[in-house]
């Protein structure tokens, strides 16, 4: 999806990396709870549930992508 992405974006740097679900949610919790957001990566894929959990302890940190996601 990156490379599809960047051939007609080349303006936008895509970084693909793998992490593991413990790692990923730590490192999201973490740097929620000291307000360091700046350590976040733009997108992360997680599972619902994990989600849920962060949008409920984080109210305000995340955007709604509700009008262009479907």
């Amino acid at each position: 999806a990156a490379k599809i992405y960047s051939e007609k974006n080349s303006d936008i740097e895509i970084k693909v990396v793998d992490h593991g679900r413990d790692d990923i949610e730590q490192k999201i919790h973490t740097s929620l709870s000291a307000n360091a957001i700046n350590t976040l990566p733009d997108i992360v894929l997680i599972e619902d549930y994990a989600a849920q959990k962060f949008l409920t302890s984080y109210p305000n940190s995340f955007m709604p992508l509700n009008d262009v996601i479907d």
